[in-house]
C-alpha cells in the first residue's frame, strides 16, 4: 500500500518512494481566473484530509475564504478537476489528468514540500 506520510508507525516496515513536491491544481476553467497567486485568496480551498498544514504551509498568509475537505487526495484533486476548487498535490501523481488537460497547475511548476514529514512511502 501507497500512502502518504514519514513510514515511522509501529509494527509496519516502509520505504520512501519520493518526497513529497506539492503545486495548486485545479480545472482549465478556474486556471484563466488565477493569473496571479494572490487570485488563489478569493478561490475554494481543497484538503486533501482533516488537517490544513498543506496550505498553511503553501501561503505565508493565512489564506481567507472557503475550505472544503476529502478523505484522500485523489478525492480531493477530482474535485478539483471538476471546478469545485484548488487542491494542492505532487504532479507525478497526477501526471496523466495534467497531460490530458483535466487538470491545470495555475502557475507552472511552483513546487513547494509537502507540509508531511516524508513523503509519499510503501508499507511492507
Amino acid at each position: 500500500m501507497v500512502v502518504r506520510g514519514d513510514g515511522q508507525w509501529e509494527g509496519l516496515g516502509s520505504e520512501l518512494l519520493f518526497p513529497e513536491q506539492l503545486t495548486p491544481m485545479c480545472s482549465a476553467e478556474l486556471s484563466m481566473a488565477l493569473q496571479e497567486s494572490a487570485d488563489m485568496a478569493h478561490q475554494r480551498l481543497i484538503h486533501a484530509n482533516g488537517s490544513q498544514q498543506e496550505w498553511q504551509a503553501y501561503a505565508a498568509d493565512p489564506m481567507p475564504g472557503q475550505q472544503l475537505f476529502f478523505d484522500s487526495l485523489d478525492a480531493a484533486v477530482n474535485a478539483a478537476a471538476q471546478g469545485y476548487g484548488i487542491a494542492l498535490a505532487d504532479p507525478r501523481l497526477f501526471q496523466d489528468q495534467l497531460e490530458q488537460g483535466a487538470l491545470f497547475m495555475p502557475h507552472g511548476s511552483c513546487h513547494f514540500p509537502s507540509g508531511i514529514a516524508g513523503g509519499m512511502v510503501i508499507i511492507c
